[in-house]
């Protein structure tokens, strides 16, 4: 019998999608997009798949007005990978030098801090989107210095401040968040403490390795310590440490799991999905983050009925429970 949760969620997804494309539009398909195929039908199989000439078509290339909606590259060391979600994987992880497009502030930033003799890195998010040729659309910074220091530094370079987060080691600069290297002393979203430390420290409080790379902006270079960049070509989604203790810290990491698994269209590593199905459990998580978290799985997954499935086979009425209630 199917999840009423997933045949819910799912139907509607699968029933009103937009898709920018018509019958009678030219598109690129094939292994490498390069392939023009004329659009004859549309349709879905029993999975939700999105068929076009009665063939699947997960991925592909429109053509509008003679214009490409992606740019033609011409293949060569640093070309696109064959998989267009995997761009320059095959780069970043030999010399792990990568170009991030950093906005002008955040360069200012960057220079101010290394004239205070103090390091200032991109992490998480950004990093991982600009691996996979995605343009980041927010940039958290870390550093070692400590808040009060930042601030210091900001203000000297005329950056409007904000202390929102100074007691948890996070301060705002000019509209990004910049975190003292740390370590979390308690449970859950808002530790109880925290206790400053170097990167070696920082990156293990951190919840998944694909989330833990560090971009050097002088060097355009990737800081991997986890083997993040390992995981995210071979999409596999792990937590940085013993998965069981990162869980612990704080439940909602094992959505957020099932959700990176979604989007990058991976698999989950064995000792990782093992700590899940033993407490999948998500106990004293609020039902907004719960909420907000299972939003952005199906709205980023590459396929939102294979996320709903992932949640059915690893988290149970237990996750469900708190999202429709």
């Amino acid at each position: 019998m199917k999840n009423r949760l997933t045949e819910w969620l799912t139907k509607p997804l699968i029933e009103d999608i937009e898709i920018p494309v018509e019958i009678g539009d030219t598109i690129l398909t094939g292994r490498f997009k390069n392939k023009k195929t004329k659009v004859k039908t549309i349709g879905y199989n029993e999975k939700g798949d999105l068929l076009i000439n009665n063939r699947t078509a997960l991925k592909f290339r429109i053509i509008k007005s003679d214009r490409k909606l992606l740019p033609n590259k011409k293949p060569g060391k640093d070309s696109v990978a064959p998989d267009p979600d995997m761009r320059g994987a095959d780069k970043f992880t030999e010399g792990k030098k990568v170009q991030v497009k950093v906005p002008g502030d955040i360069k200012g930033l960057y220079k101010l801090f290394k004239k205070n003799k103090k390091q200032l890195y991109i992490v998480g998010g950004a990093v991982r989107d600009a691996i996979l040729g995605k343009s980041p659309k927010d940039f958290d910074l870390a550093t070692d210095a400590k808040p009060e220091e930042v601030l210091k530094i900001a203000k000297s370079g005329g950056f409007k401040t904000y202390e929102v987060g100074k007691q948890f080691g996070v301060v705002v600069v000019g509209g990004h968040e910049i975190a003292t290297f740390r370590k979390d002393i308690g449970k859950g979203r808002r530790p109880d403490a925290v206790d400053f430390s170097d990167i070696q420290g920082d990156v293990k409080r951190r919840d998944l390795t694909i989330n833990a790379l560090f971009y050097d902006i002088g060097r355009d270079e990737i800081v991997d310590i986890t083997g993040g960049l390992k995981d995210l070509k071979n999409k596999l989604v792990r937590t940085v440490g013993n998965p069981k203790r990162r869980f612990d810290e704080d439940p909602l990491r094992k959505l957020r799991a099932l959700r990176f698994q979604a989007v990058i269209g991976g698999k989950m590593d064995k000792d990782t999905e093992k700590a899940l199905l033993d407490n999948p459990s998500l106990k004293g998580v609020s039902r907004e983050r719960i909420r907000e978290e299972f939003v952005k799985g199906i709205e980023k997954g590459k396929n939102p009925k294979l996320f709903m499935e992932a949640c059915d086979k690893s988290a149970s009425n237990k996750i469900h429970k708190k999202i429709v209630d």
